[in-house]
């Protein structure tokens, strides 16, 4: 059983999804915390729109041992869980992956940053040990659904990301940038995407922050800007029209004390704020600011879902492909699933059909061999003939068989768990 369990952007804002911030330590936590609470194999993705966990659980477990533990690792953001978690299974948690790795499911359809991310994620699994047969190719088969996606769709023609929706709304407020400065505070991955679109767009005069000022100077150098030291962040700030933050710590980076001690300099031209940052790195109360606007990852969401129809022909012809990729993942991994629960349903009958016929024949003291073989023959006979029609659903033969599943061969999503239940054959595994 496949299953996903997850929060992001389309349904929990950035506040919610904030609860639900994991760092690198955090996420070690959850994968050696799952192997503790019995989930055969494990990978957790945790970027700035999604916590996501997908798992492998035996067939006569319960998918609610996912959502417990969950909860139990997620105590501080318990109403977030309840109220806006999803749970994906089997195929549904396959196409879900898919077009996760493919960036169909992303706040801004097309992105580049999110296939290296879960890429990254299993990684980090590989490296915790939690990694199985399943999950390693479920992820292989994701990442080359992805990179199908990118070569036959126009999907990664025009590459966009957050960092460009951003630049993109900035153009839209000022026009042309060549007469606006522009402040990126943090150089890490975002902030040189966003600096290098910012260099691109033609943006006068580039000015960057970041806490080791050696990696904001190889940054500068690299797309011609300027670096300052952390003790010039407030001349920075009010030399700035356009700022950009893309790093986030304990506490806000940039607070309304510190643009409101700047404003007055600035002879009341407007400062345009966007946070990219996750966990946020700029204070709400900016927003509150004369002649400041603020604009968070919920805002560039909304500019980009209007965008989005432009790219609604390319987006179809994506989602044909993961969800024939999905389909058939799914039902090439069914055959294994049948073939392990008709064997430890033979293995189960066959165990009993001998104790019963050895306990029967100890009865007639010592019967001959006529009485012996007549009862092998006849026990062997009811013993197929009661497992006729399980092992018919489970090959997806039998007459309604074809009511659940998505394609006519095979069997319902649910049938393997159940007969495990109530013929308590235990784990596939076991």
């Amino acid at each position: 059983m496949i299953l996903c369990w997850g929060v992001n952007h389309t349904v929990a804002d950035t506040a919610q999804r904030e609860a639900l911030a994991l760092t690198v330590a955090q996420r070690q936590s959850w994968l050696q915390g799952a192997v503790a609470a019995g989930l055969r194999e494990h990978v957790l993705l945790a970027t700035c729109n999604r916590t996501e966990l997908y798992t492998v659980l035996p067939d006569d477990a319960e998918p609610s041992c996912l959502d417990n533990f969950v909860r139990t690792q997620c105590a501080r953001s318990h109403a977030v869980l309840t109220a806006r978690g999803y749970r994906h299974q089997d195929e549904a948690a396959v196409r879900h992956l898919f077009s996760v790795a493919a960036s169909l499911d992303s706040m801004i359809v097309g992105e580049a940053q999110i296939l290296g991310q879960v890429k990254s994620a299993f990684a980090e699994a590989l490296a915790a040990g939690t990694v199985g047969s399943v999950t390693h190719g479920l992820f292989a088969k994701a990442f080359q659904v992805a990179k199908q996606v990118r070569e036959r769709t126009g999907i990664g023609r025009h590459p966009i990301s957050v960092a460009s929706v951003g630049v993109a709304l900035a153009q839209q407020v000022f026009g042309q940038l060549q007469d606006c400065t522009g402040l990126i505070i943090g150089a890490g991955e975002m902030g040189e995407l966003t600096a290098r679109h910012f260099r691109k767009a033609g943006v006068g005069r580039l000015l960057i922050v970041n806490r080791t000022f050696e990696r904001a100077a190889v940054l500068a150098a690299e797309v011609g800007g300027e670096a300052c030291p952390v003790g010039s962040f407030e001349t920075a700030l009010g030399a700035a029209d356009i700022i950009i933050c893309s790093a986030s710590g304990d506490v806000p980076l940039l607070d309304a004390a510190q643009l409101e001690r700047v404003r007055q300099q600035r002879g009341g031209r407007p400062q345009f704020v966007i946070d990219i940052a996750f966990p946020r790195g700029v204070d709400e109360a900016v927003a509150n600011l004369p002649q400041v606007y603020l604009y968070t990852l919920d805002d560039l969401q909304r500019v980009a879902a209007a965008n989005a129809n432009e790219r609604q022909h390319v987006v179809r012809d994506a989602e044909a492909i993961v969800a024939r990729a999905a389909a058939q993942y799914w039902a090439n991994q069914r055959p294994n699933a049948s073939q392990a629960a008709i064997a430890s349903l033979h293995q189960k009958w066959e165990s009993i059909r001998q104790e019963e016929v050895a306990r029967s024949l100890g009865r007639f003291g010592s019967p001959n061999g006529a009485v012996a073989t007549a009862m092998e023959a006849c026990t062997k006979a009811l013993i197929a003939k009661l497992l006729r029609d399980p092992i018919l659903h489970l090959k997806g033969e039998g007459a309604d068989a074809t009511s659940v599943p998505p394609t006519p061969d095979a069997p319902p999503a649910e049938a393997h768990h159940w007969l495990r239940r109530l013929f308590r054959l235990g784990s596939p595994d076991a």
